[in-house]
């Protein structure tokens, strides 16, 4: 039972809801995001009506309070959020208990807003926290795993890889990544190859029907049943395994995919485009617009689009994939939670648009994005794993416009060199965690 936080606060603490509550404490949870007991949600609801600590961090994060508020950088915006999320675990502990609800919310958040101001030990630490008050539930494994997955951490990610008998693919797509992050690509494609992945994306097809049958014989629609969730998700993922295992999208090769690459590109783009059709059909069902804008899917949606803008991209279909783009950067613009698996979404997707004007001639244009994009990942204090991938792959292409320009060598140049700091600085991450590759921004793991 949850008791209303009003009765544990003094009468001094109220303060009026704020609009955060509508993205912040949603028991809409969106495809590829770990699901919530629904008492988590109401108490996480009770604290933005309540705590104003709790409602300042919120207001914080979602980059509320005019366009300095929105333009801070997700370090500053992490810094200045930590301590009111800190003070509302400990009014949580001390006032209801170690195993409250409210405690678990909090510690949820605080967790999160760690990684993105990139102290991963102290993440751990929380999340241990939060898996113990709640007796370390599937999902509370599966963050876990994530979050050290998103740190590239694949050795400790291996020990909280407990398979789900419910959705064993599940499990098998973590281990995947984890294999990409210990072996490499080469150990990745030796998996891929494998008949067994095949029969995995097989086995997700014919879960269609199986969910659809469930839905016709039950009051639960589709997107309701949570199988239909997984669906999208590990068709998805799967996808970003097949690229991965190539190197299709390594860096910014300026030579044509392999024949080996080009397969993979093309069986990624058939699974993202059915990830994102089977999203469309069931939101349709509850008559809602699919991935549109406040939705739930839309994190997942821009992520799946961008990336297939940049798969079009590399098979020199630079129209095609600037409309994906273009979709991307609308739903993230309409998206007012801004709690997707990377938290420089928009930048990825300017990254790319920027590559795209690049291929179609519009120089200038390029540069302007280019600019912008550099000097959002420049005013991070500490980017994750993922996000140096971009870093880095964004220099090289920005340093590749630059040498097709007369007389911008030195620019050129200038990016290249700062390309190979940030390449240098990866290679000596990996080698400390024992990992062979970091974590590529195809693949989708929201905390």
């Amino acid at each position: 039972m949850i008791l209303p936080v009003r009765s544990l606060l003094s009468p001094g603490r109220y303060t009026r809801a704020l609009l955060t509550s509508a993205v912040f404490a949603d028991p809409s949870v969106g495809i590829g995001s770990l699901p919530l007991a629904p008492e988590e949600t109401q108490a996480e609801r009770e604290l933005l009506k309540s705590l104003p600590e709790f409602q300042e961090a919120a207001q914080v994060l979602l980059g509320q309070g005019g366009d300095e508020a929105r333009l801070l950088p997700n370090c500053k915006r992490a810094e200045k959020a930590l301590p009111m999320l800190q003070r509302t675990v400990e009014i949580c502990r001390s006032a209801m208990g170690f195993q409250s609800v409210y405690l678990q919310a909090a510690l949820r958040h605080l967790v999160a807003t760690l990684f993105m101001k990139g102290d991963v030990a102290e993440a751990r630490r929380v999340m241990q926290e939060r898996g113990d008050v709640m007796q370390w539930p599937v999902a509370e494994h599966e963050r876990m795993l994530r979050l050290l997955l998103r740190a590239n951490l694949p050795k400790e990610a291996q020990a909280w890889c407990q398979k789900d008998e419910t959705v064993p693919l599940k499990w098998i797509l973590y281990e995947l990544i984890g294999t990409e992050l210990r072996g490499g690509a080469e150990q990745l494609a030796n998996a891929v190859e494998d008949p067994l992945f095949v029969q995995a994306v097989e086995t997700l097809r014919e879960k269609k029907d199986v969910v659809l049958k469930h839905e016709e014989a039950s009051h639960l629609k589709a997107s309701e049943v949570q199988l239909g969730r997984e669906i999208p998700y590990l068709l998805a993922q799967y996808a970003s395994l097949s690229v991965a295992s190539t190197r299709a999208l390594e860096r910014d090769p300026k030579t044509p995919p392999t024949d080996a690459q080009l397969v993979s590109l093309n069986q990624a783009e058939a699974l993202y485009k059915e990830a994102l059709a089977w999203v469309e059909k069931t939101a349709a069902e509850d008559d809602k617009d699919a991935l549109l804008a406040s939705g739930p899917n839309a994190p997942f949606g821009a992520w799946v689009e961008t990336n297939l803008g940049e798969l079009l991209l590399r098979k020199n279909q630079p129209e095609e994939a600037m409309e994906w783009l273009g979709k991307a950067m609308s739903t993230l613009q309409a998206e007012r939670s801004g709690v997707g698996g990377s938290a420089l979404a928009m930048t990825r997707v300017l990254g790319q648009i920027a590559r795209g004007c690049h291929s179609m001639g519009q120089a200038v244009t390029s540069e302007g994005l280019f600019v912008t994009v550099v000097e959002s990942f420049e005013r991070e204090a500490k980017l994750s794993a993922s996000d140096r991938v971009e870093f880095a792959r964004v220099l090289r292409s920005y340093g590749d416009l630059l040498t097709n320009w007369e007389k911008r060598e030195a620019g050129a140049a200038k990016r290249y060199a700062q390309a190979e700091r940030v390449e240098k600085e990866i290679a000596e991450m990996c080698k400390a965690n024992q990992s062979a590759a970091a974590l590529h921004p195809v693949f989708y793991l929201p905390l």
